[in-house]
């Protein structure tokens, strides 16, 4: 379960394509990733996070101008604020822009998101959604729990 009150490492599903350069150049293991956690104050949250090949330079946001593979959050909201891809609390987040990597993710979760983390796992998946490995939208990997059916 991602809950930072109980473990220690935050399970993410991989979203995007696994095998793709950008996916390959991340130690993230993966262009675009998500996942449903549980803070320290016992609030969940979903959050997909994806990231930019600016390997080259050409990128016309002048925020990503030194970064190499910068992220863009798609999505960070407060499960029970399902109806908008950003919680109030989180909005200005949107603006933030970092390296893609483990440790800048983890520094997100837990300096502004409330948790404590000390390790990030991607999990890849093919196949059936239904019998995937990890379900980013579960606290808990299960599809039976995705936080759109409560």
């Amino acid at each position: 379960m991602n809950d930072s009150r109980i473990n220690k490492t935050i399970k993410f599903e991989g979203a995007g394509w696994e095998g793709a350069d950008i996916s390959k150049a991340t130690d993230m293991q993966n262009c675009r990733v998500r996942t449903t956690f549980i803070n320290n104050e016992g609030k969940q949250i979903y959050l997909e996070i994806g990231c930019v090949d600016n390997r080259k330079k050409l990128s016309m946001y002048s925020r990503y101008k030194n970064m190499d593979i910068p992220w863009h959050i798609s999505f960070l909201f407060y499960t029970n604020d399902k109806s908008r891809s950003c919680s109030d609390d989180f909005r200005y987040l949107y603006n933030e822009t970092q390296e893609f990597n483990k440790a800048n993710v983890l520094h997100l979760l837990n300096k502004h998101c409330n948790a404590s983390f000390e390790n990030v796992q991607t999990i890849n998946w093919s196949g059936d959604r239904d019998n995937a490995e990890w379900n980013g939208f579960s606290s808990s990997g299960l599809m039976k729990d995705d936080f759109h059916n409560e």
